[in-house]
């Protein structure tokens, strides 16, 4: 799947022969066009999201020619980062309590 969705966002035919390249790109155009999926209701943009998710985890290219693939990532990462200062925070505080009582 991660094949098709990489030929189909570089590929310009109209009538490429890529087993299910068509398909693909109706489902880019689809999700471009759609205003259903501002409301989260519609199940072909999700399906579109989870397949371009998937394939931003496995991406390493810093320039990806996949549709919303470094948005994607960029969003991953500011999560991670999030998640990061939260462990932070929440181990510099038992460290304040556990110093606190050593030295009481």
């Amino acid at each position: 799947m991660n094949d098709l969705l990489l030929h189909s966002s570089q590929c310009d035919s109209a009538h490429c022969q890529y087993p299910n390249c068509r398909q693909m790109k109706g489902l880019f155009y689809h999700a471009k066009r759609c205003r259903t999926r501002i409301f989260g209701g519609c199940v072909i943009c999700k399906k579109v999201w989870y397949l371009i998710q998937l394939h931003a985890r496995a991406c390493n290219k810093s320039e990806c020619n996949v549709p919303r693939c470094s948005d994607v990532k960029e969003h991953r990462r500011r999560l991670q980062q999030q998640s990061n200062s939260q462990q932070r925070a929440g181990s510099s505080d038992g460290n304040d309590v556990e110093v606190a009582n050593n030295a009481g």
